[in-house]
């Protein structure tokens, strides 16, 4: 009787942290924090949609997730963030313990032990050749996609345009949290379906695009606390996204000097933080974010009914999740 994927992932989270004997004890809390784990659920929810799991296809969600794993340890690190889900970092954990540097360092490696571990995981049960390309494809594209969010600066805002952003989305986002998933399933299913691998990809690029925007619309908006003085990460580090690209545009020139200053020096004042978040309520960044999602939502549900997965739970659960409006 093959147990359900919480077995599989706790029991593997085990055998990951006992190599440490002991000395990354928060390690084994943090990777069990409670979480969606949206993404082995879809790939298990499409599997099963076509035909019985089998113990292979648990291990392959596990890796899935260690995948996942892999990229908010070191997306905390690059970000500056203390807190994810209500718990302090890896690397923010252990700077009391090991100093800054060090502990920087033990994110990386953590980062790079889950890197290897999911790949290992899931290369030995694929039984297609697509898999393992795919998983390359998008394990590449996605850290292409984060170089040149993370390259992104306020005060090059004339390089920098929302479709541009959105290209940025769907690599760093879509193609990890959405498209592997199903592709995996597509090439593990085993069945021959009546759509393609490209029908996946469009209908990923619009759900992605629209799970990032909703996203960076709860962290500009304080739904999502990522440090401990409840300000926005995002704005504090400057990071561009549609809300900030539109404040900048609206700003006059005088206070964008002002905040492209305090960004440089790292050092965005709280009043600059609160002035950032006025002029947003002013150019009304919320309403025209959540318009543009819900555009990116209807897209995905109309192409994920004519691919006959509209039912898959977890497709259902992540669309009622963005409230989507039908």
């Amino acid at each position: 009787m093959l147990m359900n994927f919480n077995t599989y992932f706790e029991e593997e989270i085990d055998r990951f942290c006992e190599r440490f004997d002991g000395k990354l004890d928060y390690l084994q809390k943090y990777l069990l924090i409670p979480g969606k784990q949206f993404r082995p659920q879809l790939y298990l929810d499409f599997i099963e949609n076509f035909r019985p799991l089998q113990r292979s296809d648990f291990e392959i969600a596990v890796g899935i997730e260690f995948l996942h794993l892999f990229f908010l340890v070191h997306d905390d690190l690059m970000d500056g963030d203390e807190l994810r889900r209500d718990h302090e970092t890896i690397h923010f954990y252990y700077r009391k313990f090991f100093g800054e540097l060090k502990a920087n360092g033990v994110s990386i490696i953590v980062g790079d032990l889950l890197f290897c571990r999911a790949l290992e995981l899931m290369h030995k049960n694929f039984t297609s050749s697509g898999s393992s390309q795919v998983t390359f494809y998008v394990t590449g594209k996605t850290a292409h996609g984060q170089l040149q969010e993370y390259l992104l600066k306020p005060e090059n805002m004339s390089e920098a345009n929302e479709s541009e952003l959105i290209t940025f989305y769907k690599e760093k986002t879509a193609l990890y949290s959405v498209f592997l998933p199903m592709a995996l399933g597509f090439y593990e299913g085993g069945v021959k379906l009546d759509f393609n691998i490209k029908d996946l990809e469009e209908l990923s690029a619009n759900l992605g695009v629209a799970f990032q925007l909703r996203d960076d619309l709860i962290e500009f908006t304080g739904e999502k606390k990522r440090n401990s003085n409840n300000l926005s990460a995002d704005v504090m580090r400057g990071k561009i996204t549609p809300m900030l690209l539109k404040i900048l545009e609206n700003a006059d020139i005088d206070t964008k000097k002002r905040w492209f200053q305090e960004w440089t020096n790292s050092e965005l004042s709280v009043q600059s933080h609160d002035e950032i978040l006025a002029f947003g309520e002013k150019f009304q960044v919320v309403a025209s974010t959540e318009a543009f999602i819900q555009i990116h939502l209807q897209k995905a549900f109309k192409l994920s009914k004519e691919m006959k997965i509209d039912h898959l739970p977890s497709l259902q659960n992540l669309f009622t999740l963005m409230k989507i409006q039908l």
